[in-house]
């Protein structure tokens, strides 16, 4: 058998394979961090006799009670079942006793590295105990549900037949006589007739009372109830943050005292945290209310959860997420209502809509619309005339986006006369102004987008101000008024810049900065036409990499600053030292049993998790200049001899700046061009290059700053004239960066990291480097082998010359999963080279795979390893965006370091030429071998 020839990535189990990587050092790694695989046998010893046995009594999450006190006590019905997890083994026996007899008819599923058990307590039963080895048993009272007070039944049937009147006059009069739980219920009964009356403030007021009588009487779950719904009531209807914040607070109360509030909490924190515009915060709570929903099988808070977490991530262009979040709630199937499912596929063609208005591919929503029409429209199946509404107003967005005028104006009429709620009124309005704009009735068009502005600054949604400012934007750029209309554009800039401080990098910052660029695209177009081409090059550059640039300044502050170091130096010192435990921790768990190995490793992962978001947290809380205060200035200029290369979308197609540092060009490139050029490089060379071939003619180096899907582009491989553009010139990639202070001296000092792996040519090339550096008369340090381990290697960075990786690397999932890997279980993440306490190395040079990846749905590529030296400070990192073969990379990297020894100083750009140049003489480039290496800089 012929091996497979070596990778310089880190190998996974093909079902989890990215598309292109090939088997590298064993993924034992990778499974420990993910949990997808046990590895090793159990020794022979029973469950008590394990010695890391889980500590602590039994505390289980359940539900299904008709009233919850503390104690603690269950009521339930004659029929009610309880839902409980349990944080056991499923491989461990859970015993379940009624009254000291063993309970009948359990069923049992594994879940979430525990067990659900489902069952139904027979009538009359008075205590339940649940039993697991080495822990302590947990206790429950159970009782019979108190019926309603003869007195509220009344009412209540009358409430039942829609006579909200009567029933209040009805509850005056029986009220006064009623004590104790009764009281308490029919203070309850009192709101919820108010809000569904809609008599909002009555309603808040009676929930008030209830929530304190309930309260005081142990009904724990009915005050649970009262508290979510008056939270509901102030954030999603009155709009009202802070009352609904103070909700939840008094919710919070209840947490430790009734396990199932601490389902039902998520939920409703994350419905606040959307409004509050907090979207990182609002995620975390739907996946914890999904995670937490999924272990009790309460399969419409799954539904709900999912589905709420799948609107959000399209919200912040997360597609492939949003998709498999909605595949998950259409996963529950008929365990909810067909009401649900109508809902569903309007938000699934919602989902769309909001790809689709950032110019990103997706399906037609029409057939899901129609589809939700149909099941909840007049005489559907689950007629729903409010959720109706809602869809009759996606139909007409959808009709607005692609133009069609008459399918709008139909959709619009069918909603006249119809009371819709807060935020699809005001989409509605939307949409009357995108129709104006499109029949040319401009001040019509201004006087919707005025009133929009107007409800929406009231209603707290920041995503209606932005649209309703570009729409201004656009009425006043039909109107014949630039000047107002680039004030408005910058005004949605404004809002998009205060939004991307709540979104959490990890969360999908750059890609929610790359699907909200209308404004930018606006003004860079009039810009142009106006013949302001630096003002328009300085929005495109600007609206390429505000979140990066905002990431970096706040690094370089964090360095220059004291107090700035002071107010993050927890969450780096914790992240540093909470990493170093957690990898000791990982390589300890695999001489453990199976079960506890598993065990450990699930704990581990959820305190790494902890630790990226503390991290996050602080890298957010930025206490700078805002990013509209931030001029072009302080962005590099084109280098004498160099030509800045800037592609930038417009409102219908690219632009391509031309900057030489005298003379300033700009090209406009059609949307079609540039799709049907991707079809291989003589379409995407003569599209992107012909148009400025008379500029590149005279430059000594290129800088390109691509956006969008054209970073994918290999730009050194596409031809112009006879011969490729990079045998030509060399070329920089740039993320557009602030330009940092040179230092006095560069510093002198280089490492090489070459750590244990499968790689047969990866030590022979650290050798090679070593001894290449030391010609280059840097002090040259190595850490080979097992001596290569994630905590020294880390410690090791600071202040560097040049850095020099040749290992596995991985381009992970998410910004923070990308890693150098290191010996043993140890890594070298995203997060820890942005959290280093001093300068990064000045040159990084990244011998892996994918260690320069690029996401082209981000604005300025996304966050990769090499990504993340340049905003720690390094000047320039060469790196790969696609898996690389051990051999050849080698081969590569030789000739890189041999022309780097010729060269009067460290140009990676200069030496990357030089190399490339060699593998085309050798026929080593026909599978894209040499596209793949670029050289970023700032």
């Amino acid at each position: 058998m012929i091996a497979a020839p070596k990778r310089r990535c880190l190998g996974l189990p093909s079902e989890l394979r990215r598309p292109g990587a090939r088997r590298g050092r064993a993924w034992r790694a990778v499974a420990a961090l993910l949990i997808l695989c046990s590895c090793g046998q159990d020794p022979e010893v029973s469950f008590e006799d394990t010695p890391t046995a889980e500590p602590g009594p039994l505390d289980p999450l359940y539900s299904g009670c008709a009233a919850a006190q503390p104690g603690p006590r269950c009521a339930l019905g004659p029929e009610d079942a309880l839902r409980v997890w349990v944080d056991v083994h499923p491989e461990r026996p859970v015993t379940v006793t009624i009254d000291g007899a063993p309970a009948s008819g359990v069923e049992r599923d594994a879940v979430a590295g525990g067990q659900r058990l489902v069952f139904t307590p027979p009538a009359g039963a008075r205590w339940l105990e649940l039993r697991a080895p080495a822990r302590a048993p947990f206790v429950m009272e159970l009782r019979p549900a108190a019926p309603l007070d003869p007195a509220l039944v009344e009412v209540d049937e009358l409430d039942l037949d829609g006579d909200r009147r009567g029933a209040l006059a009805r509850l005056d009069a029986v009220t006064p006589g009623l004590s104790g739980a009764a009281r308490a219920d029919a203070l309850r009964l009192r709101g919820d007739l108010y809000f569904r009356s809609e008599d909002n403030e009555r309603a808040l007021a009676a929930y008030a009372q209830a929530m304190d009588a309930l309260v005081a009487v142990g009904q724990l779950r009915a005050a649970s109830d009262v508290a979510l719904t008056a939270s509901f009531l102030c954030s999603e209807v009155l709009l009202d943050l802070e009352r609904a914040a103070g909700w939840l607070t008094r919710h919070e109360a209840l947490l430790e005292r009734l396990p199932e509030a601490r389902l039902r909490h998520s939920y409703y924190r994350g419905l606040l945290g959307e409004r509050r515009g907090d979207l990182r915060a609002a995620l975390v709570d739907y996946q914890e209310h999904a995670a937490l929903a999924e272990k009790l099988g309460l399969w419409t808070d799954v539904f709900a959860a999912r589905s709420a977490e799948a609107v959000l991530l399209a919200r912040i262009g997360r597609e492939a997420d949003s998709a498999a979040a909605l595949e998950r709630a259409r996963a529950v199937g008929d365990a909810v209502p067909l009401e649900m499912h109508g809902k569903l596929l309007n938000n699934t063609a919602w989902a769309r809509l909001l790809a689709l208005e950032s110019g990103r591919p997706a399906a037609d929503p029409r057939p899901l619309l129609d589809e939700a029409l149909a099941l909840l429209g007049p005489g559907g199946p689950a007629e729903d005339p409010a959720s109706a509404g809602h869809v009759l107003v996606n139909l007409a967005h959808a009709a607005v986006l692609r133009g069609d005028v008459d399918g709008a104006r139909e959709a619009l009429a069918a909603l006249a006369g119809r009371t819709l709620d807060l935020r699809p009124g005001l989409w509605r309005e939307l949409i009357v102004g995108r129709l104006a704009l499109l029949e040319r009735r401009f001040a019509d068009a201004l006087a919707a987008f005025e009133r929009l502005d107007l409800r929406a600054a009231e209603s707290g949604g920041w995503d209606l101000a932005w649209h309703a400012a570009i729409g201004r934007g656009q009425a006043l750029e039909g109107s014949g008024r630039p000047r107002e209309a680039l004030d408005a554009y910058a005004e949605a800039e404004s809002w998009l810049d205060e939004q991307l401080s709540r979104i959490a990098l990890e969360g999908g910052r750059e890609r929610f900065s790359g699907t909200h660029d209308l404004g930018a695209r606006h003004a860079t177009t009039l810009l142009v036409a106006r013949g302001d081409l630096t003002g328009a090059l300085c929005v495109a550059r600007r609206a390429r990499l505000r979140a990066h640039e905002r990431l970096a300044r706040e690094a370089r502050h964090r360095l220059d600053d004291p107090a700035a170091r002071s107010r993050r130096e927890r969450a780096f010192d914790r992240l540093a030292r909470g990493r170093a435990a957690i990898e000791a921790e990982f390589e300890r768990s695999w001489t453990l049993p199976r079960r506890d190995g598993e065990r450990l490793r699930a704990t581990l992962a959820a305190r790494g998790d902890a630790l990226r978001r503390e991290l996050d947290a602080a890298l957010a809380d930025l206490e700078l200049a805002p990013y509209a205060a931030v001029t072009c200035d302080a962005l590099a200029r084109p280098e004498p001899g160099e030509l800045l290369l800037a592609y930038a979308p417009s409102v219908t197609g690219w632009f391509v700046f031309a900057d030489d540092g005298v003379t300033l060009q700009v090209t406009a490139l059609s949307e079609r061009v540039v799709r049907d050029a991707s079809a291989g490089l003589e379409g995407w060379g003569a599209a992107l290059l012909d148009p400025v071939a008379d500029a590149i003619a005279s430059a000594q180096r290129l800088r390109i700053l691509a956006a969008g899907p054209l970073l994918e582009v290999p730009f050194a491989e596409l031809p112009l004239g006879d011969a490729r553009l990079g045998a030509r010139v060399p070329i920089v990639h740039a993320l557009d960066l602030p330009a940092l202070a040179q230092a006095d001296e560069a510093p002198a000092s280089a490492l090489v990291l070459a750590p244990t792996s499968n790689l047969a040519h990866a030590a022979e090339e650290a050798e090679d480097v070593a001894a290449a550096l030391s010609a280059l008369d840097l002090d040259v340090d190595a850490l080979l082998g097992e001596e290569a381990v994630g905590v020294a290697a880390r410690e090791r960075l600071i202040g560097l010359g040049l850095l020099h990786f040749a290992g596995h690397a991985r381009a992970g999932a998410g910004p923070w999963e990308a890693a150098l890997e290191m010996s043993g279980e140890t890594s070298i993440t995203v997060a820890d080279i942005i959290a280093l306490p001093g300068p990064a190395p000045r040159h990084v040079v990244l011998s892996g795979c994918e260690t320069g990846l690029v996401d082209p749905a981000a604005s300025g590529g996304g966050m990769s390893l090499a990504h993340a030296f340049l905003v720690a400070g390094a000047r320039s990192v060469l790196a790969t965006d696609a898996v690389v073969d051990d051999a050849r990379a080698r081969a590569v990297i030789a000739s890189l370091y041999a022309a780097l020894v010729e060269l009067p100083e460290l140009d990676l750009a200069a030496a990357l030429q030089a190399a490339q140049a060699r593998a085309h003489a050798d026929g080593d480039c026909d599978d894209g071998l040499c596209g793949s290496f670029r050289v970023w800089v700032r």
